[in-house]
């Protein structure tokens, strides 16, 4: 199917692309009719394209480099599989860094020669060592999946709540590069529960003049925000009654700016007053 809908757990924000019934969880959710859909969806092109653009941001400010061959590897790699390899996942490899650094450990991105078919679902992403759990994407309907090396007779998994690949790349490169910035740290922030105040206003309403809030992230409950100046990157996930902000940044006066705001006991500003009840 084409066409508009909405997502769990993505606001207000109305998207335009290919989608499947399977991932439909209401028909008619909203004002507007359309339908909506689990927050593990197939990604339409402004997703993708807004993966890309974050990605290359992130990379001009750690001075990554991209690998030469790497169009020369994707077309080897199809070869190999018979395969075209889904739109998302040939972004990813044409836009990421050489060493893969952004993607994590934890979360490993397979190298091009390592991508495997299991069932009719292309192997990605790997974490664990021991344990493995590899995510693919389902060659049909192009959302994402998990599969379990190790566990007896395992079939791929679709989980309706995870995060869309998208989303979760954006996330992992997010929290990737604060970690490898000068200057960074994790805080909590305290204020009204989530069901209140979404962690984009938070930011926005009360960090903005530290940062600004990447506009192709839409995750509700979490955040992104970026300051090309002072290569300064925020990634926030509200919780009940406080939120959690990881700050990474080539400055050391972001990060003191950030607490004066704060404040020492946590809690941060919302047009002069505190966000504690």
């Amino acid at each position: 199917m084409y066409g508009k809908y909405k997502v769990d757990m993505q606001g207000k924000k109305i998207f335009e692309g290919e989608y499947f019934q399977s991932e439909i969880l209401n028909e008619r959710y909203n004002d507007e009719g359309l339908p909506q859909l689990y927050q593990n969806h197939a990604n339409c092109q402004e997703e993708i394209e807004n993966m890309i653009r974050f990605i290359e941001i992130v990379s001009q400010m750690l001075h990554l480099k991209k690998s030469e061959n790497v169009i020369e590897d994707i077309e080897k790699a199809e070869g190999r599989l018979r395969i075209k390899l889904p739109d998302v996942v040939k972004a990813l490899y044409l836009v990421v860094d050489k060493d893969k650094i952004l993607i994590g450990n934890k979360c490993r991105l397979l190298e091009l020669e390592e991508l495997f078919v299991k069932d009719n679902v292309l192997a990605v992403l790997c974490r664990g060592k021991r344990k493995k759990v590899y995510l693919g994407i389902d060659l049909a309907v192009h959302h994402s999946m998990l599969w379990e090396e190790n566990k007896t007779d395992s079939s791929w998994e679709y989980e309706i709540c995870m995060e869309s690949f998208c989303e979760m790349i954006l996330e992992y490169v997010a929290i990737q590069a604060i970690g490898r910035m000068p200057f960074c740290g994790t805080y909590r922030i305290k204020g009204y529960p989530t069901s209140e105040i979404s962690a984009c206003e938070l930011l926005e309403e009360s960090f903005q003049s530290i940062f600004i809030r990447f506009d192709g992230y839409y995750n509700w409950s979490c955040a992104v925000m970026l300051n090309q100046n002072t290569k300064t990157i925020a990634w926030l996930r509200t919780g009940e009654f406080y939120s959690d902000i990881q700050i990474g940044s080539y400055e050391s006066d972001v990060i003191e700016q950030f607490k004066k705001i704060r404040g020492e006991d946590g809690y941060s500003e919302k047009s002069g007053k505190s966000l504690a009840k």
